[in-house]
């Protein structure tokens, strides 16, 4: 086991990636109304995400002794994805999971979470953005609005088009569909045309020839069927998205301190699960993808993989310039970024095309 791998095992086993099997219902002096928590997650019913979120309302129910229940909507049954900050803030629902992305100028200090090539998974990403969390970095209303679960980053986002491209200048002119966020600033730096779109459109989009490609992951690729349109992936990590799972924050202050301590310790092991569940699905996905929908990866030419590094540093500079123009601390925070890759053995020098090839 090398040194980077030996150290996000350590993280995992300290932040407890293995809930105990013996966890026992909290005790408390305030007695526990019985409730149920209304979570809405606006991805389908069939994504793997659900699973997820399930065994969080698995253990919240079990180490609450049963007092907190959680019924799961999904597929946008009560509200729109760009919807679902709002619902939370307002106590229309009293969980659910909002994107960067979709929610302009809400969360700009997370953009620095969406800087492209900065780590190869969405448990490295996931573990330095709710490190970054706790210690007091990020937008203030991750604390102050909403009780923040977790902060979870996708695997990373690869780049998807439907002819053979496997070099920067390849890249030039393609439309080229992102979420949102920062994303649109890293694909123009590609030499891209970014087009912003929800991802029920995409697929029409790629059919009628109104985008080349986009922005998204194995997984997003096969679920909704995007690789049936896009044969062809360059798979770097261009771009991250970024989930966060919150609750209500009337609802979170009117449990006592022990109650919500025992929750804490739920959330710090969803938090690991997540991202290290998706990390495990999109390898199986990348290889199911091959298989079923003939998706070629690009083999690329030596030194592209850093031109299209170097071509993205500027979207660093240009965000950073843009916080500070919103007297917003943007360079501390990707200070601190920088400072939590270290200290969790996150190499900045990306070892990705390394990593790749071992994994084939």
């Amino acid at each position: 086991m090398n040194a980077k791998k030996m150290m996000l095992f350590v993280v995992i086993m300290v932040l407890g990636l293995a809930m105990p099997v013996a966890s026992q219902p909290v005790s408390s002096k305030v007695p526990l109304k019985e409730q149920v928590w209304r979570f809405s997650n606006f991805l389908p019913p069939h994504h793997w995400s659900n699973w997820s979120y399930s065994l969080l309302f698995d253990e919240i129910e079990k180490r609450t002794g049963g007092k907190i229940q959680c019924k799961m909507f999904v597929g946008e049954a009560l509200g729109k994805a760009a919807e679902h900050y709002s619902m939370v803030v307002s106590g229309r629902v009293e969980m659910g999971v909002a994107i960067t992305g979709f929610t302009p100028g809400t969360f700009p200090l997370c953009g620095v979470l969406q800087l492209p090539f900065n780590w190869n998974s969405a448990l490295e990403g996931s573990i330095v953005a709710n490190d970054l969390l706790r210690k007091g970095f990020l937008d203030e209303t991750l604390r102050k609005d909403i009780k923040t679960i977790a902060i979870n980053l996708t695997v990373p986002l690869k780049i998807w088009t439907k002819k053979p491209v496997s070099t920067l200048d390849g890249l030039k002119g393609l439309r080229l569909r992102v979420a949102g966020g920062l994303d649109t600033q890293t694909v123009e730096a590609l030499g891209g045309a970014a087009i912003a779109m929800p991802q029920p459109e995409v697929f029409p989009a790629l059919e009628k020839g109104v985008i080349d490609g986009g922005l998204y992951s194995f997984e997003s690729a096969t679920i909704f069927k995007f690789a049936e349109a896009t044969k062809y992936v360059i798979d770097v990590p261009a771009g991250y998205a970024v989930h966060h799972t919150i609750i209500n924050k009337k609802l979170w202050d009117s449990l006592s301190k022990n109650i919500q301590a025992t929750l804490d310790e739920v959330f710090r092991y969803y938090e690991i699960q997540w991202g290290e569940t998706y990390d495990i699905l999109e390898h199986k996905y990348k290889q199911n993808i091959i298989k079923q929908y003939g998706v070629t990866v690009a083999d690329l030419p030596p030194g592209e993989f850093d031109k299209m590094k170097a071509a993205t540093a500027k979207v660093k500079d240009d965000w950073i310039a843009d916080m500070k123009k919103k007297g917003l601390s943007g360079e501390k925070n990707y200070e601190a970024l920088i400072t939590s890759m270290k200290n969790f053995g996150i190499i900045l020098d990306q070892t990705w095309v390394k990593n790749r090839a071992l994994a084939k």
